[in-house]
């Protein structure tokens, strides 16, 4: 596998392109990384053949470029989340120091080769939109059917990967979510079937299109009486509610569950997202038991299309960092932590955070007007060893505003 500067963007940006694979074997290559010259050699797994011809004419698909991005990310981040940054492992992690062949010049390794790989995230004009390209050296129409298929794989970096979010508040990084977002919709968003539908609910999630997400549902769920190999025309369901391409693909069953919970909550950048993609048809409901990345169980509650709430549970006491989809307009948000009212932080990029939570705190989130932040009535006076904010509840040390103190009321900076 041969790699070079990257002349698109005008830095020595290591390409995987598959022009030469002395180790391939049917198809399959073992993944090895190592440093020759100062230069970077890395083999991919791969199946059905790298080197195939198309692949070697027209230049790496960005699915791979993406693909490999995230195994060095995910491996990065695996050694150093389970080593303190002492340099000394948790007890239970001691055969991480001991035993790992992930030395520190691994991981530094690791790291350099992330900075100059070239991360599959190149874009193009069409249909006078900037789009995120599929393969580096060819169009998205450069066979005349852009719309007409339904390839996804170089969207992996909007779902599920995140590599870029509607959340980020990066300028260039919110420029290749729009990118991802318009190639999105240049795809075929009729004959969508088994894996692809399933595909298109998540990535639409990701997109923060509920409504999108939503027309797909009944293409997924309408009967199928095909059970031959079809390429088009065909998806759905059968009577057991096995998915259909046809035949039975497992892909729209479990991405479908997938794309709803997506819907509903996202976690993958260090925040909490709650109802991110609630398409207006949903107007009133409630979810239970949703899991967040960091091991946080999360509840919540809408009304009349609008966020009505939700319970938090921080089951390792990790910090915890939300957004609030559909909140109605002159609404913010309060909190309690294990019902005593906390001092709750409003960031500049509009998501909230709680100061401090333990592990196995309950943090209830309610919708308030603006308005009353901080001058509400109280509902009694406060004995003198607890303090309350101005709606009678006790709180705690971090919350800052107008608070009953010693029968006063006091103004906490």
């Amino acid at each position: 596998m041969s790699h070079g500067a990257d002349e698109r963007v005008g830095t020595n940006h290591h390409v995987i392109s598959y022009v030469d694979f002395p180790d391939v074997e049917n198809g399959e290559v073992e993944i090895t990384g190592e440093v020759i010259t100062d230069e970077y050699v890395l083999s991919a797994v791969a199946s059905e053949g790298l080197g195939n011809p198309y692949i070697l004419a027209h230049g790496a698909q960005h699915l791979l470029q993406e693909i490999i991005l995230r195994l060095i990310v995910c491996a990065v981040d695996g050694v150093e989340l389970l080593t303190p940054s002492d340099g000394t492992a948790f007890p239970a992690n001691q055969f991480l120091v001991s035993d790992s062949p992930i030395a520190e010049a691994d991981l530094q390794e690791m790291k350099d080769f992330y900075a100059v790989l070239d991360k599959g995230l190149h874009t193009e004009t069409y249909g006078g939109n900037t789009c995120l390209k599929e393969w580096a050296d060819l169009t998205l129409n450069s066979q005349g059917d852009a719309s007409n298929h339904r390839h996804l794989s170089h969207l992996m970096a909007l779902f599920p990967y995140g590599q870029v979010s509607a959340f980020s508040s990066d300028p260039q990084e919110k420029q290749l979510y729009k990118a991802a977002v318009n190639s999105l919709h240049v795809r075929n968003s009729t004959d969508v079937t088994g894996w692809s539908a399933s595909w298109k609910i998540n990535l639409h999630a990701r997109a923060l299109e509920g409504d999108a997400a939503h027309r797909i549902f009944p293409q997924m769920l309408k009967h199928s009486g095909s059970y031959q190999i079809v390429m088009s025309g065909q998806g759905g369901c059968y009577y057991n509610l096995w998915d259909s391409h046809s035949p039975f693909q497992i892909d729209g069953n479990f991405g479908y569950t997938s794309g709803v919970a997506e819907m509903l909550l996202q976690s993958y950048d260090g925040q909490i997202h709650l109802l991110p993609a609630l398409p207006s048809v949903w107007k009133n409901g409630h979810v239970k038991g949703l899991k967040a990345v960091g091991d946080f169980t999360v509840d919540q509650e809408w009304a009349d299309g609008a966020f009505a709430g939700a319970t938090i549970t921080n089951n390792q006491g990790q910090p915890l960092s939300f957004t609030v989809g559909c909140l109605p307009e002159g609404k913010t948000v309060e909190a309690t932590v294990n019902d005593v009212a906390t001092g709750i932080q409003r960031n500049d990029d509009g998501s909230f955070a709680i100061p401090s939570s333990s592990a196995g705190d309950v943090v209830r989130i309610n919708v308030i007007d603006k308005a009353l932040v901080g001058i509400r009535q109280p509902h009694a006076y406060a004995p003198s060893s607890t303090t309350y904010n101005l709606s009678g509840i006790p709180v705690n040390d971090s919350f800052h505003g107008l608070v009953i103190q010693d029968h006063k009321v006091v103004l906490r900076r």
